[in-house]
């Protein structure tokens, strides 16, 4: 039994078990030993949570991929930390917590980087053995998630075909208890680019997961989304595609299940990211909502990377927003929403950004992060984990750290205005993002052309009287002026920018467009 359910279980058949309420919180952690921690995933451990994260580390004068084992308290202290050298670290749901045994997928670059590999780490003696699945010098996998399935365990992910002209190709495979015999293995697709992004294991056993494919032809989205379902000896069962979303690789479909089996899943349909809902049986959308973006005044684009369902039924989503606000320039920033399952409600939304810690090449005042799982503590509080990145001048190269964020199960952490959007986490600061800005008028009735645009920029409207600003990504103003025949933008380098309209002291919401 997983000891991260058993205590899910306990929890909820002994709620007058006091368990010591952890307060909220985002810190950044000091891992001694190693640098540039990259991607970071959590699972709970009795009264702590253990992560683990890939590093580089040091060996002497030479720099080695590693792989960190922490144990995090519930308050993010850190406890201990264990590096595995020479692993090179896997994205994804890679890791389950067996006993007194974590299970953790690798890839050993080392000796070959065409296997699976399963790295068994004892957390009582702090120390790992690695074993070799699937070595096949045509095949060259990358692994990409770990379930267990009764007394066997499921590895998923993709490989590329090196005997038919580079193809790659989804895989499944079903191993016994011991990693000793492979029982079984499916291959999914037979276009160029295809991955299986995430997988879960129903409550009758069946296999359900997330699948892109790149289409080969005009026509239809180029990476679009599929949730498959097979039973646990192959057979499909049941197949859902979206005719309009796009997942852009299938690392990005994250998917989920609740109580009931039924699927929650992420895709693009541009330029919105959209949360959808289907019943168990692949057959129906129970709901299909969208993150926000309608009153935002210039860009707001998501990517998410992490579903996962709360104790009370709630849908939690987790990722990277990138955004543009009058206050904060662009940047990469750290989001996560609370949804109720049952009609697809945002209950709230919160955005962690962090202003830069060393002088930076690029004068940004913000630091990129990219959050990367979220966990349920047992008295309701989310715990996340990401990484803040950098490019800096003092240290010559890219800084990248890696940040805890605690907050309650009604959006707020200690010491900051809750009514408010963004939380700065290392400067204390509360910021609006959508809840001062929906004064912003709708576009109805107005467009512009061409879109891209090489030289003259139109406005299509039956007003007059418009003022405009032209913005870069950085929210930089290229441009402005009265409009009056046309927009010249033949001098703007190549890129994206937003056009910001105006008329009678009225701001309306901005337009995106590309420079060619």
């Amino acid at each position: 039994m997983i000891k991260y359910f058993v205590l899910y279980v306990i929890y909820g058949l002994l709620p007058f078990v006091i368990i010591a309420q952890p307060a909220t919180f985002g810190k950044i952690l000091n891992l001694e030993g190693s640098y540039q921690g990259v991607g970071s995933y959590m699972l709970l451990e009795n009264e702590n949570v253990l992560m683990h994260s890939g590093h580089f580390c040091r060996d002497g004068t030479e720099t080695i991929d590693c792989i960190g084992i922490s144990e995090i308290d519930f308050n993010g202290n850190l406890q201990s930390t264990t590096y595995i050298t020479n692993q090179n670290f896997l994205f994804g749901s890679i890791g389950l917590l067996e006993e007194d045994t974590l299970l953790l997928l690798t890839r050993d670059d080392v000796n070959t980087s065409h296997n699976i590999t399963i790295a068994n780490f004892d957390l009582n003696a702090k120390t790992f053995q690695a074993e070799k699945l699937s070595i096949d010098n045509n095949k060259r996998y990358l692994s990409e998630g770990i379930q267990q399935l009764n007394n066997s365990y499921i590895i998923h992910g993709h490989y590329d075909d090196l005997t038919s002209g580079g193809r790659i190709k989804g895989f499944v495979k079903r191993f016994n208890q011991d990693f000793s015999e492979e029982i079984s293995s499916w291959t999914f697709g037979q276009n160029e680019i295809l991955s299986i992004g995430d997988l879960r294991v129903s409550n009758n056993q069946d296999l359900v997961f997330s699948f892109s494919e790149r289409k080969v032809g005009a026509g239809g989205p180029e990476h679009p989304v599929k949730i498959i379902k097979i039973d646990s000896i192959g057979q499909v069962l049941k197949e859902y595609k979206l005719e309009k979303g796009d997942a852009r690789t299938g690392t990005l479909i994250n998917i989920e299940l609740d109580n009931q089996d039924d699927v929650y899943f992420n895709y693009d349909d541009v330029p919105f990211h959209k949360i959808t809902k289907l019943n168990a049986n692949l057959d129906s959308v129970l709901w299909d909502i969208r993150l926000p973006t309608e009153y935002y005044p210039l860009d707001l684009g998501y990517t998410v990377s992490e579903l996962m369902i709360a104790q009370n039924g709630d849908l939690v989503v987790t990722g990277s927003v990138n955004y543009i606000h009058e206050e904060i320039t662009r940047v990469n920033s750290t989001f996560v929403t609370r949804i109720d399952s049952a009609n697809g409600n945002i209950k709230w939304l919160k955005i962690f950004t962090h202003e830069v810690t060393e002088p930076n090449l690029f004068g940004l005042s913000y630091a990129d992060s990219y959050v990367h799982d979220v966990i349920e503590l047992p008295n309701g509080n989310l715990l996340g984990v990401g990484q803040l990145t950098q490019a800096t001048i003092e240290l010559n190269g890219i800084l990248q750290e890696i940040f805890l964020y605690s907050i309650s199960a009604d959006g707020c952490i200690d010491g900051f205005d809750c009514n408010k959007d963004v939380y700065v986490l290392n400067a204390g600061e509360s910021v609006d993002i959508f809840t001062n800005t929906q004064d912003l008028l709708p576009l109805d009735g107005i467009s512009i052309y061409p879109n891209p645009v090489q030289d003259n920029l139109y406005l299509e409207s039956t007003e007059q009287g418009w003022h405009y600003q032209i913005l870069n990504l950085q929210g930089q103003q290229m441009l402005q002026g009265e409009y009056q025949n046309n927009i010249e933008v033949d001098q703007l380098p190549s890129g994206i920018y937003f056009l910001q309209l105006s008329r009678e002291n009225e701001l309306y919401k901005a337009i995106k467009f590309v420079k060619e």
